[in-house]
């Protein structure tokens, strides 16, 4: 691919198939290829162009950059301890100080995003990569939007993953900063308690939940939780928008804050 060798296949979604490749220098790389069966989709690339578009106006350690944009593939660095998603699956829910620094890593990167105008739209586990420090970015711009963008989405068509949509977006709302920040507050929360805050077998089973049920006390999962971090990892989940934390710093900082007050 252009300069690159692919030699493995490390994940993939709905737009793109993702690569650990050397280059020509003998650097490891990961890059993104628009998946062969969407070429001829004239919406799906103009997403995969955008993604390098709206990443190239990025400049924080938190937000995966893009190093190079090639006809159909972009180049993007390569993060040895992979997804957050792949981290909880082997070896479960994370303890609670590292839910801090992850809350605060991804909050700021959240915060730099719609600082530049954009909106991540799919904040989620997968799409959480880890630095061999541990130091954790979000990626995958595929859904995001920046306020200034041509809306590529259909009227009336949801976007995102079921797990981590925010109760307006299930009801047709247009996205909005606190759509993300109740994404990152699922998120936070799986981490803590092993599993999302609304689960189902259905997508409409877990939407109604999103839309109708108080999310369950993590302390059902996590006894020894205080409650002060209990009521903080709930803090991003309030049905109305306007009752969650303004910005991902924010929603970290009263994480921090609980874990302080709460015995070791």
């Amino acid at each position: 691919m252009g300069r690159y060798r692919l030699r493995r296949l490390l994940g993939e979604g709905a737009l793109g198939l993702v690569y650990e490749a050397l280059g020509e220098d003998g650097a490891t790389v990961a890059v993104k290829v628009l998946r062969p069966e969407r070429a001829g989709d004239a919406a799906a690339r103009a997403r995969f162009v955008r993604e390098a578009r709206l990443a190239a106006r990025i400049a924080s350690r938190h937000v995966v950059p893009v190093l190079e944009v090639g006809e159909s593939f972009l180049v993007l660095p390569f993060y040895p301890r992979g997804s957050l998603a792949q981290r909880l699956r082997e070896r479960g829910k994370l303890g609670l100080d590292q839910t801090v620094r992850l809350a605060a890593e991804l909050g700021r990167g959240l915060d730099v995003l719609h600082e530049h105008g954009i909106l991540h739209r799919d904040v989620k586990p997968s799409n959480v990569l880890l630095a061999d420090d541990g130091t954790a970015a979000l990626a995958d711009f595929g859904l995001a939007r920046a306020s200034d963008s041509t809306r590529i989405t259909h009227d009336g068509q949801l976007v995102g993953t079921p797990h981590y949509l925010a109760p307006e977006l299930i009801e047709g709302a247009e996205a909005t900063r606190a759509s993300d920040l109740y994404a990152l507050g699922c998120l936070l929360y799986e981490c803590v308690a092993g599993e999302p805050p609304f689960t189902g077998s259905r997508p409409a089973e877990i939407g109604f939940a999103h839309l109708m049920e108080a999310p369950p006390d993590p302390r059902e999962r996590r006894p020894e939780l205080s409650g002060e971090v209990a009521l903080a990892l709930v803090a991003a989940l309030e049905k109305d928008p306007q009752a969650r934390p303004t910005s991902g710093t924010a929603l970290a900082r009263m994480l921090h804050v609980a874990r302080s007050a709460s015995p070791a």
